[in-house]
């Protein structure tokens, strides 16, 4: 049994998770913590992990990091927005928990044996683990019409894993037929996309946090890549992997205060930098208007929230048009010049001959060119795809474009 709880267990908990777990510790970072005694046990409405502190107390110091995990997997997956209001609300507390708590033992985390686990299920081990594989909506449906007798199921706000409730925001979804009086309520499209972008931010970074520290486990790697490469807002994705390289300039003036009274003047820290970034666009031809200005307002974003320097390239079988900007040309029009045809290789020569110190090279694309440099590049690259095509670089992350 653990000692009294308070807030600060919580995050002596987390800070567990961060040295043993990097990529869930960095994103339960980006989750509130509280003590809240009106639930019986636990829960997550994907902003906040509350638990009654009675009930964590009772736990062992590798239950209580087994259910903040558990929660934090709730939120992985976007289970407080999959919540409709067709669906019964006990079914779908236990769909989530089966998938969350199946995902919980394939990653080594510990929950109380009185959780819904394999051992314990009404239907036996093969039922659990066939639920588990699926979505939560086959789920709800599966056993909806297994279970006509829901008395025999357990009572999830009862079971230590605790539940997931919908966001704290007002449902602006419009009453559909096979509503449930007082069942979940329904969200827009606008607010599900959202919610979903700033779900997907957290996860960017908390997964290039772990990258950075040679700590993201090949299992949790393909299951992450899973949630972030279908369609997405790119741009929050962008942002987070740009900002996760950057760093603080050095700077003597102002000097740094730590110092001086000691008659040292010492370069202080000032602002956040991207450095050099490359900015590639595949001009040839199939890109429109209104999508180029998409990806100069992204670009525009960056350059006035960040210090940086960009380097834009226009090319399409060759390199058509560069440009240089500074930080404080931000911001700017470029020019993207081109209508050939296309080649990615010709951008990544430019790069070597021209030796462009670039940090990271965005490259803009349809994805309907199968020819790539024969050599990987020296700095990350994000293929920005915005075509449903399938598209398998030898190298860099690549991204859709909702």
């Amino acid at each position: 049994m653990a000692d009294k709880v308070s807030v600060d267990t919580l995050t002596q908990v987390r800070c567990g998770l961060l040295l043993d777990n990097p990529f869930i510790g960095t994103l339960a970072t980006s989750l509130g913590l509280l003590i809240d005694n009106a639930k019986p046990t636990a829960y997550t409405n994907g902003y906040e992990i509350g638990v009654n502190d009675k009930f964590f107390e009772s736990l062992t110091r590798k239950e209580q990091t087994g259910v903040i995990a558990h929660e934090i997997f709730h939120v992985m997956l976007m289970h407080h927005l999959r919540l409709a209001p067709w669906m019964d609300p006990k079914i779908a507390q236990i769909v989530m928990d089966m998938i969350v708590n199946n995902l919980c033992l394939e990653h080594k985390f510990e929950i109380p044996s009185d959780g819904i686990l394999p051992t314990n299920w009404e239907g036996g081990p093969d039922e659990f683990f066939k639920v588990a594989k699926m979505t939560l909506e086959a789920g709800v449906r599966y056993l909806d019409g297994e279970y006509p007798d829901k008395t025999k199921l357990p009572n999830p706000p009862d079971l230590p894993t605790g539940t997931c409730d919908p966001p704290p925001v007002q449902g602006d979804g419009p009453p559909q037929e096979g509503d449930i009086p007082g069942g979940f309520p329904g969200l827009s499209e606008q607010q599900i996309q959202d919610e979903e972008g700033r779900v997907k931010k957290a996860i960017a970074q908390a997964f290039q946090a772990a990258k950075m520290q040679g700590k993201m486990p090949a299992g949790m790697e393909r299951f992450v890549q899973d949630i972030l490469k279908g369609k997405m807002k790119w741009t929050e994705i962008i942002r987070a992997k740009l900002a996760s390289n950057s760093k603080r300039d050095y700077r003597w003036f102002p000097p740094n205060r730590r110092y001086i009274w000691q008659g040292i003047y010492m370069p202080s820290l000032q602002g956040e930098s991207l450095g050099h970034i490359g900015w590639a666009t595949d001009t040839s031809g199939s890109v429109d208007q209104p999508t180029l200005d998409e990806f100069n307002a992204e670009l525009n974003g960056l350059g006035t929230t960040y210090d940086m320097e960009v380097t834009c390239i226009s090319c399409d079988s060759e390199v058509q048009h560069t440009e240089h900007f500074n930080a404080h040309e931000f911001p700017i029009t470029p020019k993207w010049e081109g209508g050939g045809g296309t080649s990615y290789r010709p951008v990544f020569r430019h790069v070597r001959e021209e030796g462009l110190n670039i940090r990271a090279l965005v490259y803009i694309t349809d994805g309907c060119c199968n020819r790539f440099p024969k050599k990987k590049p020296p700095y990350p690259v994000y293929w920005i795809v915005w075509d449903d095509v399938p598209f398998e670089p030898p190298f860099g992350e690549v991204f859709h474009v909702n």
